[in-house]
């Protein structure tokens, strides 16, 4: 009854998912209809999430059948969907099938997901064959992707050679978002030989907002060395908010000496909401000696929002001699801020952080907002706490 209620679903997104939650629990005779079910859905993406939702069920005949289903899928980035959530639970023969079908597609982006999902699951025979299929694919984006997501399953005497193939791939994309992007999918994957010739590739991107998010993806992986190199990258970031942003990327694998850095860094930044974005970033790594540097920093800025802003986000870091000092002065600042919106959205910011005797202050200040959706907002934020 269930599985009749399942399939009269009209809306296929949900249809799909009631099949693939009712998988667990049907029988040998029902499945086979559930999988006949999914296979009626009209809508690819959704097939793709019901055939890959009843696999871990289905017996081989059927995994055989659930196979040619996905091979069926016209739309090519669902089809590649599909075989990847197939593939998990394909027995060998079925797995050089659902290759074959990857090597297929002709969209090249969609072929290096479904290799890049096909591999985790392949025999060694086949993961060579995908090598050659990744190596064929003539978009460099693509190609990355799927060096990158074939090369932790390949033996050791392949694997760093399809690695510098993918880095070299990424280094060749033109656009410089999607660069930041292979870069930072590939930054796990890389031994230590590639990581220099990485982050020099990062430091190469243009644009400071993807130069900041790739920074960001390398850092966990960098040594000592290169975090300092890569903390100069960030420092030579001209925008304000990006470079902010890009400190704050870093900043949870700077050590003591590099953190001075970046802190020095961030109180360079001109544009005050900028800065105090910065300060705000930096706090939860910073030690107690910096700490009480970031607060100085913070008070120096003069524009009240920013002000309020820096310091709230310090505050929860503090030491607790500082700790109320610094939550009194975020909510005076934040109640001398002029526009009501900024207002409204400082006193809902600092709000989990206020001990009782400020809440009672920053409820005040909420009632004072004189336009009511500001007024609103303010004390819907301070009414959890």
């Amino acid at each position: 009854e269930a599985l009749a209620a399942a399939r009269e679903i009209g809306r296929e997104s949900d249809r799909a998912e009631a099949l693939a939650g009712l998988a667990p629990h049907l029988p040998p005779d029902l499945l086979r209809e559930a999988l006949a079910a999914a296979r009626e859905i009209r809508d690819e993406y959704d097939r793709a999430k019901a055939l890959a939702g009843l696999a871990p069920r289905l017996p081989p005949d059927l995994l055989r059948e659930a196979l040619a289903a996905a091979r069926e899928i016209r739309d090519e980035s669902a089809r590649a969907e599909a075989l990847a959530g197939l593939a998990p639970h394909l027995p060998p023969d079925l797995l050089r099938e659902a290759l074959a079908a990857a090597r297929e597609i002709g969209w090249e982006l969609a072929r290096a997901e479904a290799l890049a999902g096909l591999a985790p699951h392949l025999p060694p025979d086949l993961l060579r064959e995908t090598l050659d299929a990744a190596r064929e694919i003539s978009l460099e984006s693509a190609r990355a992707e799927a060096l990158a997501g074939l090369a932790p399953h390949l033996p050791e005497e392949l694997r760093a050679q399809a690695l510098r193939e993918a880095l070299a791939a990424a280094r060749e994309i033109r656009d410089e978002d999607g660069r930041a992007e292979a870069l930072a999918g590939l930054a796990p994957h890389l031994p230590p030989d590639l990581l220099p010739e990485a982050l020099a590739a990062a430091r190469e991107i243009g644009w400071g907002l993807a130069r900041a998010e790739a920074l960001a993806g390398l850092a966990p992986h960098l040594p000592e060395d290169l975090l300092r190199e890569a903390l100069a990258a960030a420092k030579e970031i001209g925008c304000g908010p990006v470079r902010a942003r890009a400190l704050a990327g870093l900043a949870p694998h700077l050590s003591e000496d590099l953190l001075l850095e970046a802190l020095a860094a961030a109180r360079e930044i001109r544009d005050e909401d900028a800065r105090a974005w910065a300060l705000a970033g930096l706090a939860p790594h910073l030690p107690p000696g910096l700490l009480r540097e970031a607060l100085a920093a913070a008070r120096e800025i003069r524009n009240e929002f920013a002000r309020a802003e820096a310091l709230a986000g310090l505050a929860p870091h503090l030491p607790e001699e500082l700790r109320e000092q610094a939550l009194r002065e975020a909510l005076d600042a934040a109640r001398e801020i002029g526009w009501e919106f900024a207002r409204a959205h400082a006193l809902a910011g600092l709000a989990p952080h206020l001990p009782p005797d400020l809440l009672r202050e920053a409820l005040a200040a909420a009632r004072e907002i004189g336009r009511e959706s500001d007024r609103a907002e303010a004390l819907a934020g301070l009414a959890p706490h």
